[in-house]
């Protein structure tokens, strides 16, 4: 992976993390959803060198399966149009950050076994999804570091 490919890929990385750790900093639900979906097909591009821009319709079939399975009368309409109608908006976050994990390895395993032909492409893939997961697991300690120290103030802080 190329510096600049892997530049826009933790970038990607990053965005996601903070809108699904922070939905409500990025918009409203609708627009989180959008975003995140989006990202999504950008990472599938750049992880896959295979695809190209008329390959990511995948994508979408594989987030509406996913929806269909949240609720037992699902609706074509998006997780934040269904889950603000049932009132579980709060779940909206943990929800759409498994789809994002569940995503890139399902995207990576779900095709079937590889031909000789297409195995070094699948390691390849398989390189940079550790790629991924190895920043992921790094932004992650670095929030969780953060979170748990206390913040400073400075000893004569106070109303001005």
């Amino acid at each position: 992976m190329s510096p600049g490919e892997l530049r826009i890929l933790e970038f990607i990385e990053t965005r996601l993390d903070s809108l699904v750790y922070r939905p409500s900093l990025w918009g409203s639900l609708h627009s989180v959803e959008d975003q995140v979906l989006q990202l999504l097909e950008l990472r599938r591009v750049l992880v896959d060198p295979r695809l190209g821009a008329r390959d990511t319709g995948r994508l979408m079939q594989d987030y509406v399966a996913f929806i269909a399975t949240l609720f037992p009368e699902p609706t074509p309409e998006p997780l934040a149009a269904q889950l603000e109608a049932l009132g579980r908006t709060d779940e909206f976050a943990a929800l759409l950050g498994g789809f994002v994990a569940d995503e890139l390895v399902a995207h990576v395993a779900g095709a079937s076994e590889p031909t000789a032909l297409e195995l070094p492409t699948r390691l390849e893939i398989a390189e940079r999804v550790f790629e991924q997961v190895r920043a992921q697991v790094t932004n992650q300690l670095r929030r969780d570091s953060r979170s748990a120290q206390a913040i400073p103030f400075p000893a004569n802080a106070g109303p001005r």
